[in-house]
């Protein structure tokens, strides 16, 4: 009687076991790439409680500083969910330094990284001692709301990929200029920092596009005028020229054609369609931006057009600059709106 009551008992928790695993939520790439957000999450709040254990003293500058280094550089490792799913807790560790003015009159003080790295560089002095005390606790009220908005979050693969994508032109336009950190001057690392993490996503996806190269680029020691900015975004066209070869079912999305992809895609699409086409929409906008960035760095129009035909010369004249820049400024106000 006992022994078949515990071959029943068994047979019953057996079963209740296999039910549990079968509602178990299979491991997607999502999946995956929201554990590693929440991660990083908890390694920017854990070095940001290191920097605030320093003691607040100009003898201390150097360690200061060096942990401040630490703190952006776990920043920038999840710089490209925290700007596409939280802009406004991102505005309020890495907004500009200076203040914001609403319609309404009411006038928003900076606040996060760029306002403590005015407080550290070139030197930590004394009357920034209450400011910059007062400034740390509020930055690590801000991180720990990333970690909490990630936890919560249900993320799709289209939302992935699309701030992915957002993350390599941010990149290339504003990280390889230190227009973030014009004391720190650590746009290289930070940058190298943003693309290995990016990589990590995108590998969840895609194990064929691989960012290794530009990461080795951007972590070569050179001086700010001395980085080839031009290369450099070579480099990363054709890393993702080589990806786009190999297909990969990773976005929901309807399309009838690849213009229409292109157009409507990522945001308002219902079934299924390759990475490819995502990418073939990521270089087309990359190459829009690239622009802005040869003009910022002193390019000249011939210079971006070797680059772009893959070193070889085209004849371009002079006129032709005006009216890229003129497009390029058209596009980008087309995509704040």
């Amino acid at each position: 009687m006992r022994s078949s009551f515990k071959v029943i008992a068994g047979g019953i928790l057996l079963g209740g076991i296999l039910a549990l695993l079968a509602l178990r939520e299979p491991d997607t790439p999502a999946t995956a790439v929201k554990a590693q957000l929440l991660r990083q999450s908890d390694s920017l709040q854990t070095i940001i409680r290191q920097l605030q254990t320093v003691a607040l003293s100009p003898a201390n500058s150097l360690r200061l500083q060096q942990r401040f280094r630490q703190v952006r550089l776990a920043y920038k490792r999840l710089e490209w969910a925290a700007a596409y799913f939280d802009p406004l807790t991102t505005r309020q560790i890495n907004g500009p330094p200076v203040p914001e003015v609403e319609f309404s009159g009411q006038v928003i003080q900076p606040d996060g990284l760029q306002v403590i790295e005015e407080m550290l560089f070139p030197r930590f002095s004394l009357q920034d001692k209450a400011k910059l005390a007062a400034a740390l606790p509020r930055l690590a009220i801000n991180a720990e709301a990333f970690g909490q908005q990630f936890a919560k979050m249900e993320l799709q693969d289209w939302q992935v990929l699309d701030a992915a994508k957002q993350e390599l032109f941010r990149v290339e336009i504003l990280g390889l200029n230190d227009f973030d950190d014009p004391l720190l001057r650590n746009c290289f690392r930070e940058s190298a920092a943003a693309t290995a993490s990016v990589a990590q996503v995108i590998g969840q996806y895609d194990s064929a596009i691989h960012f290794a190269e530009a990461i080795a680029y951007l972590r070569r020691p050179v001086s700010f005028d001395g980085f080839d900015r031009a290369t450099f975004i070579k480099i990363m066209r054709t890393r993702l020229r080589a990806g786009s070869r190999n297909c990969s079912i990773v976005c929901n999305c309807r399309i009838s054609g690849i213009t229409d992809c292109l157009i409507r895609m990522p945001r308002h699409c219902s079934s299924r369609v390759p990475l490819t086409v995502m990418l073939i929409r990521m270089r087309l906008e990359i190459r829009l931006l690239r622009i802005r960035s040869y003009w910022a760095s002193g390019c000249s129009v011939t210079r971006y057009c070797q680059v772009v035909a893959g070193g070889a010369a085209l004849p371009v004249t002079s006129r032709i600059g005006p009216f890229l820049m003129a497009w390029s400024r058209t596009w980008m106000s087309w995509v704040r709106r």
